[in-house]
């Protein structure tokens, strides 16, 4: 995608000097305008209209997890509900929508609308880079903060974002109940992957 990108913007540039060139050359030798140089005009301007009209329209809902390293149960109720709005802000400011986020204790969930120019990877790396360089910085826990370098991704279908957001949002009560190991492994078998019994290492 990237690649025709480029390659459209240079075409673009190449028939704007080709119309700048012939138009300037009319006018000073007095030539009258070709049916060739209204040709070149207009499929520039075609060109152009197609550029602005061909645009990715995507709905991506991913639902990502991942635990702080070592399960280090460093995340307090009031470190997630300021990490929370933190999150949101950033990842507003750099084109990712969030749905839903939350955490608890020892691992995070976080629910996207994926955008076209973003990989899962780049979204969920940015998301956990930014979220530990900000602990880290305001000295919101003892010693430094760190995730795990892992995490796991599960595609969402549109008719199934609410209940997944719902979840993510009450994740205090679905731990009175199961452990993040057991959700993990929950979520693979829902998924069909084979994923470790035990927590992301």
């Amino acid at each position: 995608m990237n690649g025709r990108a480029n390659t459209d913007e240079v075409i673009v540039r190449k028939l704007a000097i080709l119309k700048n060139k012939m138009l300037a050359r009319s006018f000073t030798t007095g030539i009258q305008k070709t049916p060739i140089i209204y040709q070149a005009i207009y499929g520039l301007q075609e060109h152009k209209k197609g550029l602005t009209m061909r645009k990715a329209y995507t709905k991506l809902y991913i639902h990502y997890i991942w635990s702080t390293k070592m399960r280090e149960k460093s995340l307090s109720n009031d470190l997630v509900k300021k990490l929370n709005q933190h999150v949101r802000d950033y990842a507003g400011s750099s084109g990712i929508f969030i749905v839903e986020t939350n955490g608890y204790l020892d691992h995070c969930h976080l629910l996207i609308d994926l955008p076209p120019s973003q990989s899962p990877a780049q979204a969920i790396n940015l998301i956990k880079g930014e979220a530990s360089h900000w602990i880290n910085s305001n000295n919101l826990v003892k010693g430094k903060f760190a995730w795990q370098d892992k995490y796991s991704a599960f595609s969402v279908s549109a008719s199934q974002k609410e209940k997944v957001a719902s979840y993510i949002r009450n994740q205090a009560m679905h731990h009175t109940k199961m452990t993040f190991a057991e959700e993990l492994k929950m979520l693979y078998e829902r998924y069909g992957l084979q994923g470790p019994e035990g927590p992301v290492n």
